[in-house]
């Protein structure tokens, strides 16, 4: 526990300072998003491998940076979506082409490894029987031709109908992916002694937390 309240106060501590200069300096204000990202990934990647001898970044960067570029290329897939919905956009871009760009690397890499940290914290906090109640993974791993056609469904709903339907786009890779399901959770390597049904549940929850952080002012800011 002592390790995690230090973890803690340092994470804070870093998010104070940060928000105290990017109110008196335009390059933090500027940059705010990918600074408080990658400060809550980088942290708490250094207190996963402290406590759990495995780590993103501290331990094979190379991978890291391999899981950035897949990261980025996932959120491009949101980003086409966008282009026909214009349901986000963003503010305090760099004047700068290769400024701009590469915030939106910096950016967009964040995605994977924000739901990843986001996973370890709750598989850290949460444990017990909570997580084995609720076996979503069962019913869905069973009918894989169900999932996946719920999985295609939520792709194009919110083309047709937006304003209804654009929050289920987060959730149709989650179907789509259940049939292949134990070969992408692992990579959730943190979560190899626990059963399937935990793992998804896991899973979910650390999406649904990750999602949460990003809207919060904070977190959810679209400097770059």
């Amino acid at each position: 526990m002592k390790k995690i309240s230090f973890t803690l106060l340092i994470f804070f501590s870093y998010f104070l300072i940060l928000i105290f200069l990017s109110k008196e300096i335009s390059f933090f204000r500027i940059w705010f998003y990918v600074f408080i990202w990658w400060g809550y990934i980088l942290i708490f990647d250094y207190f996963f491998l402290k406590n759990s001898g495995k780590s993103i970044f501290f331990k094979n960067l190379k991978e890291g940076i391999k899981g950035i570029i897949y990261s980025v290329f996932l959120w491009n897939i949101f980003e086409i979506y966008n282009i026909f919905l214009k349901n986000w956009n963003y503010h305090n871009l760099p004047g700068s082409i290769f400024e701009r760009w590469l915030g939106y690397f910096l950016g967009f890499g964040t995605v994977i490894y924000g739901i990843y940290i986001s996973t370890f914290l709750v598989s850290y906090f949460l444990s017990g029987e909570f997580f084995l109640k609720f076996d979503i993974y069962s019913f869905f791993s069973k009918r894989k031709k169900l999932s996946f056609s719920i999985g295609v469904l939520f792709i194009f709903l919110p083309i047709f109908f937006s304003r209804y339907f654009f929050p289920v786009i987060w959730l149709s890779f989650i179907f789509i992916f259940i049939p292949t399901l134990d070969k992408f959770l692992e990579v959730f390597d943190f979560l190899d002694e626990k059963s399937k049904i935990e793992k998804y549940n896991y899973l979910l929850i650390g999406g649904l937390f990750a999602g949460f952080l990003s809207r919060l002012p904070p977190f959810g800011t679209t400097s770059c």
